[in-house]
């Protein structure tokens, strides 16, 4: 929702080549806000295409219902989200929002997720990629109810124009470390002390 029909018609083809949009790739480059219709065109293209088994919403902030004033920061984070989780159910499809994260740090991924911690407790997962700008590799952290806790290490293909999995984290950063370590020691013309190796 933040493209216009020009920017997508490149991405797809970047993506696609010569190839012809799927098609069953439906997409609007505008919606109302949930609150003011939004959510009633979504259920109604639902129930129009039962095969339909992803929706993208992007980004939240386009369709996010008006703040109410008085209501708490949590119950409206949890209240503007809510309705697409029920709607998801109800459909048996996945709905995955696009929300920005907050600049800084933090020890928990949901932690960088912007507002508070209303918008993931309405939800069922939340997958957070972190990356530090200009870099080519970012982590990737998966948190979801029925699932197993993952924090994977991606990488983008300018060729393809998308990440790329290689591999989990914690063990990618560790070859990283490894590699800096190597060429460290493959660059010294003198072997350098174990405080010069670890600087």
């Amino acid at each position: 929702l933040e493209d216009g029909a020009k920017r997508l018609q490149k991405r797809f083809r970047e993506l696609l080549g010569q190839q012809p949009v799927p098609a069953r790739l439906h997409f609007a480059t505008a919606w109302q806000t949930l609150d003011a219709g939004g959510l009633d065109a979504l259920d109604l293209w639902l129930a129009g295409h039962p095969d339909a088994r992803l929706v993208v919403v992007d980004t939240f902030k386009r369709v996010r219902p008006k703040e109410l004033k008085g209501a708490s920061f949590y119950a409206q984070d949890y209240d503007s989200l809510a309705p697409l989780a029920d709607l998801a159910k109800r459909y048996s499809v996945c709905i995955v929002v696009v929300h920005h994260t907050r600049k800084g740090e933090a020890e928990d991924p949901l932690d960088l997720i912007s507002g508070t911690t209303g918008l993931t407790a309405a939800g069922d997962g939340a997958i957070v990629l972190k990356r530090t700008r200009g870099e080519a590799d970012a982590t990737l952290a998966i948190i979801h109810r029925n699932a197993e806790d993952a924090e994977l290490a991606v990488k983008w293909d300018s060729l393809t124009a998308g990440w790329v999995l290689v591999g989990e984290a914690e063990a990618y950063r560790r070859s990283e470390e490894r590699n800096a370590i190597l060429r460290a020691l493959h660059d010294a013309s003198d072997p350098p002390t174990p405080k010069e190796l670890a600087e």
